[in-house]
Protein backbone atom coordinates (compact mmCIF):
# COMPACT_ATOMS: atom_id res chain seq x y z
CA UNK A 1 0.00 0.00 0.00
CA UNK A 2 1.42 3.36 -0.81
CA UNK A 3 0.60 6.80 -0.15
CA UNK A 4 2.34 9.46 -1.51
CA UNK A 5 2.17 13.21 -1.64
CA UNK A 6 -0.55 15.73 0.58
CA UNK A 7 -2.29 12.93 2.52
CA UNK A 8 -2.91 14.46 5.79
CA UNK A 9 -4.76 12.63 8.65
CA UNK A 10 -4.60 9.33 7.10
CA UNK A 11 -5.78 5.90 8.48
CA UNK A 12 -5.19 2.38 7.78
CA UNK A 13 -6.50 -0.47 10.01
CA UNK A 14 -6.97 -4.14 10.66
CA UNK A 15 -4.83 -5.32 7.26
CA UNK A 16 -3.06 -7.93 6.74
CA UNK A 17 -0.16 -7.52 4.58
CA UNK A 18 1.21 -11.45 4.35
CA UNK A 19 3.44 -13.14 1.68
CA UNK A 20 4.11 -9.76 -0.69
CA UNK A 21 6.80 -9.30 -2.53
CA UNK A 22 7.89 -5.41 -0.97
CA UNK A 23 7.22 -3.95 1.83
CA UNK A 24 3.87 -3.74 3.15
CA UNK A 25 2.93 0.15 3.65
CA UNK A 26 5.31 2.87 2.04
CA UNK A 27 4.54 6.34 2.90
CA UNK A 28 7.32 8.89 0.99
CA UNK A 29 6.46 12.71 0.26
CA UNK A 30 8.16 14.65 -2.68
CA UNK A 31 10.82 17.28 -2.74
CA UNK A 32 10.82 19.24 -6.41
CA UNK A 33 14.31 19.19 -7.72
CA UNK A 34 14.29 22.79 -7.51
CA UNK A 35 13.27 23.34 -4.49
CA UNK A 36 14.62 26.39 -2.19
CA UNK A 37 15.59 25.07 1.10
CA UNK A 38 15.66 28.89 2.88
CA UNK A 39 11.95 28.31 4.02
CA UNK A 40 10.46 31.23 1.23
CA UNK A 41 7.79 28.83 -0.04
CA UNK A 42 6.47 26.06 0.67
CA UNK A 43 7.27 23.57 -2.03
CA UNK A 44 6.97 20.25 -0.26
CA UNK A 45 3.71 17.49 -0.36
CA UNK A 46 4.44 15.14 2.36
CA UNK A 47 2.47 12.94 4.49
CA UNK A 48 1.39 14.31 7.53
CA UNK A 49 -0.37 12.15 10.69
CA UNK A 50 -0.62 9.02 8.99
CA UNK A 51 -1.06 6.16 11.48
CA UNK A 52 -0.98 2.64 10.70
CA UNK A 53 -3.12 0.34 13.19
CA UNK A 54 -4.15 -3.48 14.38
CA UNK A 55 -2.35 -4.91 11.36
CA UNK A 56 -0.61 -7.91 10.60
CA UNK A 57 2.87 -7.87 8.40
CA UNK A 58 4.44 -11.13 8.02
CA UNK A 59 6.59 -13.04 4.96
CA UNK A 60 7.49 -9.67 3.39
CA UNK A 61 10.32 -8.99 0.77
CA UNK A 62 10.10 -12.12 -1.22
CA UNK A 63 11.63 -9.77 -4.17
CA UNK A 64 12.96 -6.45 -3.34
CA UNK A 65 16.45 -6.27 -1.48
CA UNK A 66 15.53 -3.40 0.84
CA UNK A 67 11.88 -3.88 2.12
CA UNK A 68 10.14 -3.53 5.33
CA UNK A 69 6.74 -3.84 6.63
CA UNK A 70 7.16 -0.11 7.08
CA UNK A 71 9.24 2.62 4.48
CA UNK A 72 8.94 6.27 5.35
CA UNK A 73 10.72 8.75 3.70
CA UNK A 74 9.66 12.69 3.50
CA UNK A 75 7.17 12.26 5.97
CA UNK A 76 5.88 13.65 8.87
CA UNK A 77 4.04 12.09 12.08
CA UNK A 78 3.58 8.58 10.55
CA UNK A 79 2.37 6.34 13.41
CA UNK A 80 2.21 2.16 13.90
CA UNK A 81 0.06 1.32 16.80
CA UNK A 82 -0.89 -2.26 17.84
CA UNK A 83 0.74 -4.01 14.97
CA UNK A 84 2.45 -7.59 14.38
CA UNK A 85 5.64 -7.59 12.24
CA UNK A 86 7.37 -11.25 11.81
CA UNK A 87 9.47 -13.06 9.72
CA UNK A 88 10.68 -10.20 7.19
CA UNK A 89 14.06 -9.76 5.95
CA UNK A 90 15.82 -7.53 7.74
CA UNK A 91 16.37 -6.80 11.65
CA UNK A 92 13.34 -6.19 13.66
CA UNK A 93 10.39 -6.97 11.26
Amino acid sequence: MSIAGAVHDSVISDCDFIQIGDSGVVVVGRLPADAPYDGTKPVAQFPLNVTIARSLFGKFGVFGKQTSALFVAVSKRVRLVDCVIYDGPRAGG
